[in-house]
Formats: C-alpha cells, structure tokens, sequence
C-alpha cells in the first residue's frame, strides 16, 4: 500500500511530515492532533482518505518517530510533543515537504537509519557510501544521487556525501 500513497499528495511521507511539524510548531501535540489536522486538509481539499483510519495512523506515528529521530521535534510527556527550534527551521526552508533527503541532512537521523539496518552492513552498500562519499569531494550536489528514491543503495550514497560534508565541517 506504500506506493498507493504517492498517489494522495496529502498522505504521502512528505506531506504527512509537513502536517505533524506544523501542527506541532503551533504548539505542543500529540498524533490525534496531527491525525485531526490531517483530516481537516483532506476534507479542505475535498480528497478522500483512501485507506482506513488505523493506516493512515500508523503513519503519522511514523513521520513523527523520523522528525524526533531528526531532532525536529521534541517529545514533552504523556504522547506529546513539540517542533525544536531546528523544526522551525526546516518548515520554513522545506515548506512543500520534508522527506527522507531533508532528515538524512542531519546526523542523528542517518544513525537512526544505520541502525535500524535500512542501510545493510557489508561490501555493496559500503561500495556505494564510499561513492557517495567521493561524488561531495568531486563537487557533486546531494541531487545527483543516481539511485532510485527509497532504496537501500540511494540512503547509502547520501550516507557518505553527508559523511563527507561533516568531515568539511569538523574542520573548520
């Protein structure tokens, strides 16, 4: 059903992340809040919600475990939480959306997706970070990833021409 989503432009992963940062910029949330807000947008829009409720659920809670793995948003207690001031941040340079690509800009999200093994220990993936890696250091933009969006090997190559771009960074 994943790829059903891109079909719903308001229930696809960048939108979904754009509601739950913005209702929680407002002020403190929680996901029945975002999940609300989200109802609010399909009925504005007048589109469907395409899937059941327990779905769509499911991946709010999603979006907002990546934004708190970013460190764009900030749990407070008892389910709720709120945008950091690097949320804030990112709202107002990503305002149509904020995927994948955006959150691997920070470390503490390429961690979290390294661990969760979305990017496979072992030669391949190693192979493909080192490339990424060596396209910053050619001058390469985070846009010329050539691999296909959503796949271990595109996350890989991001991986390390982030890796690279800390390094400049550490140094200066």
């Amino acid at each position: 059903m994943d790829s059903d989503f891109y079909d719903y432009p308001l229930l696809n992963y960048p939108s979904l992340m754009l509601t739950v940062l913005r209702r929680a910029a407002k002020e403190e949330a929680s996901l029945c809040d975002c999940f609300e807000a989200l109802r609010g947008s399909l009925r504005r829009a007048r589109e469907p919600m395409a899937a059941s409720p327990a779905e769509v659920k499911e991946r709010v809670a999603r979006a907002r475990t990546y934004l708190v793995r970013a460190g764009l948003l900030a749990c407070t207690g008892a389910g709720r939480f709120r945008a950091t001031a690097r949320g804030r941040n990112v709202l107002l340079e990503h305002p149509r959306g904020v995927d994948d690509s955006v959150l691997m800009q920070f470390a503490e999200f390429r961690d979290f997706v390294h661990s969760r093994g979305a990017v496979p220990h072992g030669a391949p993936c190693e192979l493909v970070q080192d490339q990424g890696h060596q396209a910053f250091g050619r001058g390469k933009l985070l846009s010329d990833n050539p691999f296909d969006f959503d796949t271990a090997a595109h996350l890989a190559w991001e991986q390390g021409w982030f890796d690279a771009l800390d390094e400049v960074h550490v140094r200066h």
